[in-house]
Formats: structure tokens, sequence, C-alpha cells
């Protein structure tokens, strides 16, 4: 029996500490000029049990729509409303660890809209998610610049949008990051950071 993964390890913590299910809005909030989230139930670590899906745009779109993370269908059911006659541009993806690409796939066979991350994320996600437009640090989508910010994972990615970032998980809003040293790296995070 060897060593267990860092998905083995986030089973055995939310196995130990079951993340309750937290009221959570269920409407898009504005965070930022042109930019709101979504907190959805993901199988993330806890304390945690939501990842934020960020909707980058104008209100009525077409929207560029950051880490739909949920592989539960009824939070799937809950950004679909949210998104409900906004034309989706673009699914963008900060990096491949479940908690941020669960709903990914079926967000974009729903929207029409494709999959975008960087070649290093889609290298990972390949053969579970066609990432078909791979992003690189600069790269401009929709009103969105690419920055490349390894560390937590080798692909990750944060937008800038105006004056705001949308991190992914450079930071948490609760808990806190694990760097993994078979996909992250410390000096590359502190780096980016």
């Amino acid at each position: 029996m060897g060593e267990p993964s860092v998905d083995d390890v986030y089973e055995q913590v939310r196995n130990a500490l079951p993340a309750g299910v937290h009221d959570a809005v269920r409407t898009l909030e504005p965070v930022a000029p042109g930019i709101r989230v979504l907190a959805l139930r993901t199988p993330t670590l806890p304390p945690a049990a939501h990842t934020n899906t960020y909707v980058v745009g104008p209100d009525l779109g077409p929207v560029l729509v950051v880490d739909p993370g949920s592989p539960y269908e009824d939070q799937q059911a809950i950004l679909d409303a949210a998104l409900e006659g906004i034309a989706v541009e673009a699914v963008l993806l900060t990096h491949h660890h479940g908690d941020h690409v669960g709903g990914a796939t079926a967000l974009a066979a729903r929207s029409g809209a494709p999959i975008a991350a960087h070649a290093a994320t889609a290298r990972r996600l390949a053969g579970r998610i066609a990432v078909t437009r791979e992003l690189g640090d600069g790269d401009t989508i929709g009103d969105v610049t690419c920055v490349f910010t390894p560390g937590h994972a080798d692909g990750h990615l944060c937008f800038e949008h105006g004056d705001a970032t949308i991190a992914g998980d450079m930071v948490a809003g609760l808990g806190t990051i694990l760097i993994d040293p078979d996909e992250g790296d410390m000096t590359l995070y502190l780096r980016s950071l």
C-alpha cells in the first residue's frame, strides 16, 4: 500500500469533519465592476464547503464563467438559474483541482461555450475535461487578462479584470491553501503571491 494521494487525504478529512450544507447566496452578487460571484457547494477541503464561481462581463452578457466547480446537479441548477438568458462566451479554469472544475464540462455542454485553461492544466485534465483553448501569461480573453501564478498548481492562472483579480487558490477566504509537493511548489507559490 503506497502513500495516499492528495485526493485520498482530502476525502479522509471530509469524512472526519463533514462539511455541513451552509446557507449560501443563490444569486450572483456583485464584488467588483463587471464581476459577480456565486458560491457553490463543492467537494473541497473543510472547513470550506463552497468554491466561488465568478461571472465576468456585462449583466446581459456575453460573460466569462470562472471555475464552475460543483459536480452536484442541484448546485449546477443554481448556476444555470443565475445565468438564465445570459450568453456564456467561455468557461475559464484557474487550475485543475476538482473543486474548481467539477461543473465545467456540464456548463460547456449546456451553453456551447469552450473551456479555456493553462496548458499544464489542460494536460492534467486530459481524458476528463476537454480544454479547447490554452491560455498563458498575458493572454486576453474577453475583458480578462491572464496572469500565470504557478505554485499551488503548475498551471494556476489568476484573471485580472479592471482593478480586480480573480485569484483562484492563490488565497483562501476560509481554511488554508495546500501546496502538495507532488503537484505544487512552495517557492513558486510564494513568488507568485
